[in-house]
């Protein structure tokens, strides 16, 4: 991090000159165009830097935007008229006219750099203010939506730790050789170029969100083409079965099942999450992130064994994960396409030999349930719906020893 007084003892040399800012606007000029204006501006801001009075950083030379007008209670007259103004965005004051009302939104352009006109408000047809000699619209801060409506020069400040600042709301990461640094911000409509305090054009490293969307990136593709590339599972029976067999008491309620291979669509709610009850890692998870910017919207889950695809409604690859499982174990299923699951639920002495699986009831013949079953500590109901043909078994465990036997299903509605 450079010391302020070298950086001052450079400006004073280096923007003694006018030239030198000239020369940081010619390598604007292919990128896009600026208002000369911002040269003029930025010229009275490295001065009042060197002099240790620059106090607002951000100066706009062009502008077509809105804006909430503030009332003013130092102009409340005796008759309850309130003066309207932009004080809150310009530190100035500007009177529209007066009225009862608190809400008010107005459409102001400024051209050139130190005039500003308003839009038809009270009545009173538009109405245009000038600054005075030398004076510019500048700002401690500039809202989002100014700085994607207009034109402007700032001088910024890199942070200490990060390398970055923000401007519009919106931050600016230099990486950790860049902090501490003096960076010139030429804007048009929300697009920045950056030049370092030597007039050298720098560049920005990935943002917060950008390096958050390449890991994201990295991560859910390999889980695509795995999902892609998925072969029918022969141990998921045997999977099912041994994590029943190391708690059997816990499936009398409901069945655990497996969805090896299924689509689903849920709602985006808050926060980009979308309700999804399962387990992964032996934890029980209600929720699923899928994107913040498609709140709102329908997403559609598929299930492919470990893999799990989430996509918005047009078809853009969410989010992905790769389960600890080889499907997605869950409780329910609730408005669930079923192509592939397995399904099992223990059953109590003298209970009926049925099982539910998908809003489907699978009903046995208790006679044979119970004669395969004579002398077991545990047993239970496993139904396999597979595209090819379902299979159905009943699960026993006396002891440590834990058997799996074919069952004929005699009904299902």
């Amino acid at each position: 991090m450079e010391d302020l007084e070298v950086i001052v003892e450079r400006f004073r040399k280096k923007y003694d000159r006018r030239r030198n800012l000239e020369a940081i606007y010619e390598q604007i000029m292919p990128y896009f165009f600026i208002p000369h204006d911002t040269v003029d501006a930025l010229d009275v801001m490295i001065q009042k830097l060197i002099a240790g009075k620059l106090e607002k950083r951000i100066v706009v030379v062009r502008a077509n935007s809105t804006a909430n007008l503030k009332a003013s209670s130092r102009a409340k007259t005796k008759r309850g008229y309130i003066e309207y103004s932009l004080a809150h965005l310009f530190s100035r004051y500007f009177y529209l006219g007066s009225t009862n009302s608190r809400n008010k939104r107005v459409r102001f352009v400024i051209d050139p750099f130190n005039t500003i006109t308003f839009d038809d408000l009270f009545n009173k047809g538009m109405q245009t203010f000038q600054l005075g000699e030398g004076e510019y619209f500048d700002c401690v801060k500039i809202p989002r939506e100014l700085y994607e409506h207009s034109s402007g020069v700032a001088i910024m400040k890199t942070t200490k730790n990060r390398g970055s600042f923000a401007i519009g709301t919106i931050r600016y990461d230099f990486g950790q050789d860049f902090t501490g640094k003096y960076v010139f911000v030429f804007f048009e409509n929300g697009e920045p170029l950056f030049f370092d305090s030597r007039g050298n054009m720098v560049f920005t490293t990935l943002s917060n969100v950008e390096v958050f969307e390449q890991k994201r990136l990295e991560r859910i593709l390999p889980i695509q083409e795995a999902y892609d590339s998925y072969v029918d599972d022969d141990q998921v029976e045997d999977f099912v079965t041994d994590l029943w067999s190391k708690a059997p008491e816990k499936y009398f309620a409901h069945p655990e099942t497996l969805l090896v291979r299924a689509k689903a669509e849920r709602p985006i709610i808050s926060n980009g999450n979308i309700k999804f009850y399962h387990y992964n890692q032996n934890k029980r998870y209600k929720k699923t992130y899928t994107s913040f910017r498609e709140m709102g919207n329908i997403s559609r889950v598929s299930i492919r064994g470990r893999n799990l695809l989430i996509h918005s409604s047009e078809g853009e690859l969410l989010n992905a994960l790769s389960l600890s499982t080889p499907g997605a174990l869950v409780k329910q299923i609730r408005r669930t396409d079923v192509e592939e699951a397995v399904g099992i639920r223990s059953l109590r002495d003298g209970g009926k030999a049925v099982i539910t699986l998908s809003n489907i009831i699978y009903s046995f013949s208790k006679f044979q349930v119970d004669e395969l079953s004579a002398d077991a500590d545990y047993r239970a109901l496993m139904v396999h719906v597979h595209p090819q043909g379902n299979t159905y078994y009943l699960c026993l465990k006396k002891g440590n020893d834990v058997s799996r036997h074919p069952l004929e299903c005699i009904s299902i509605c």
